[in-house]
């Protein structure tokens, strides 16, 4: 068990977003989890019954199809939650996976422990909400960079945005993520460098 009061946790974050303080976060009861770099936080298929607070390191979430092709849907750093929202919605299990790509911590929270608090105090509910508006905003922005940029342009703006992802990940990865291959990504990288 972990203290509620630990500045880099959920409650702590959640609340400095807010503006105010969470009323019933004390009720929770995360536990500190502790990933190896290359270990599954969780695994596709696997039942839905946590989110997880990234308080340290970068996650990969990946779907594997089924022939075995694995594609990176994103990456994840603190102060995010990781999670499949829409297996929590629907009580089905979790359509992604998620794995360490450096060391990880991160606090596990029972998904109903949060969804209780956003029903019996407002203040939750505006902290879920300004999390969801957040998600909603990368996944826009990301779909955009795949309509409308070119692959040289989704890595400057990633490079931009995210340091230190390009900086960690393989290169490898990081041409997954941008949609081209790693010979494509080579060839962006030295014409960016000039």
């Amino acid at each position: 068990m972990i203290s509620i009061n630990d500045e880099s946790g959920l409650v702590a974050t959640w609340s400095r977003q807010l503006g105010r303080p969470l009323p019933g976060g004390d009720s929770l009861r995360p536990s500190r989890v502790e990933v190896a770099a290359g270990s599954p936080l969780f695994q596709q298929g696997d039942p839905v019954t946590s989110v997880f607070f990234i308080v340290s390191g970068i996650v990969k979430l990946t779907y594997t199809s089924r022939d075995g092709v694995e594609r990176i849907k994103s990456f994840l750093s603190a102060p995010q939650l990781v999670g499949s929202l829409a297996a929590i919605a629907t009580e089905v299990p979790s359509p992604f996976r998620a794995i360490a790509v450096t060391d990880i911590s991160v606090e596990r929270y029972l998904s109903d422990d949060l969804l209780r608090l956003t029903h019996e105090h407002h203040e939750w509910s505006l902290a879920l909400n300004q999390f969801l508006l957040s998600f909603a905003e990368r996944k826009e922005r990301r779909e955009e960079q795949f309509l409308t940029m070119t692959a040289e342009e989704r890595y400057r703006a990633v490079a931009e945005a995210e340091p230190e992802l390009v900086a960690t990940v393989t290169q490898r990865e990081l041409a997954a993520y941008l949609g081209v291959t790693p010979e494509g990504l080579n060839r962006i990288i030295k014409r960016s460098a000039r």
